[in-house]
């Protein structure tokens, strides 16, 4: 969940074990700030250790699944 400011952070995923795992995640879109309902679904690998950019709308959020 985000505040009132829109941002982009890279999250740390060497809590994972060196790996690959399938991760699927809802994510806000470029018009999330104005339309709240407008998300991404998306499924991706996910290499760890590293880093995953995840870009929140103001008042948004990312939601992840990561699985082996």
């Amino acid at each position: 969940m985000n505040n009132s400011t829109s941002k982009t952070v890279d999250l740390d995923m060497s809590f994972l074990t060196a790996g690959s795992y399938k991760m699927e995640t809802w994510s806000d879109t470029k018009k999330s700030d104005k339309e709240p309902n407008d998300l991404k679904k998306s499924a991706a690998v996910l290499i760890s250790p590293g880093t995953l950019k995840v870009t929140m709308a103001k008042n948004g959020g990312f939601v992840a699944i990561i699985d082996r």
